[in-house]
């Protein structure tokens, strides 16, 4: 089983936070409230956002060729053998898994479609292929 980890977009600063926790709405408890953030300096305390300030982005379970986790929202380049493409990691709703997809836009099939789910995306390619950015601070990665 992997671990159930997430980062977060902070839509106002532009910036990716470790998130330490995620609380629930306190009255109703149905719906996610704050997200509790890693803090970057040892002096900071922890801080917190609604969640509508934040995009959660789920760690895949996976690691790139360095060693690098593959978390949702993630670029990575793949080393085909003739070329190297580049991949966005994301989450599919209609599927309930995650794909990895040629470009953010593509229509998720689970044959072809110009996606992988993660069980076709992990050997061999996440063994050729390095997160090299995200959709948040480098969407011209996935521009042609």
């Amino acid at each position: 089983m992997r671990e159930i980890r997430f980062r977060a977009w902070n839509k106002e600063l532009k910036r990716m936070h470790k998130v330490e926790r995620i609380d629930w709405h306190f009255e109703r408890g149905d719906s996610l409230d704050m997200v509790y953030l890693i803090p970057e300096d040892r002096g900071d305390d922890h801080p917190e956002l609604r969640i509508h300030d934040v995009e959660l982005l789920e760690y895949t379970g996976l690691k790139d060729v360095n060693g690098v986790e593959i978390y949702e929202g993630d670029i990575l380049a793949v080393n085909r053998p003739h070329e190297i493409i580049n991949m966005v990691c994301k989450w599919v709703e209609e599927f309930g898994c995650f794909m990895f997809c040629f470009k953010l836009d593509s229509k998720p099939k689970l044959i072809g479609g110009g996606c992988l789910s993660i069980d076709q995306f992990g050997e061999p390619y996440n063994k050729k292929a390095a997160v090299i950015g995200n959709i948040y601070e480098n969407p011209e990665l996935l521009e042609d």
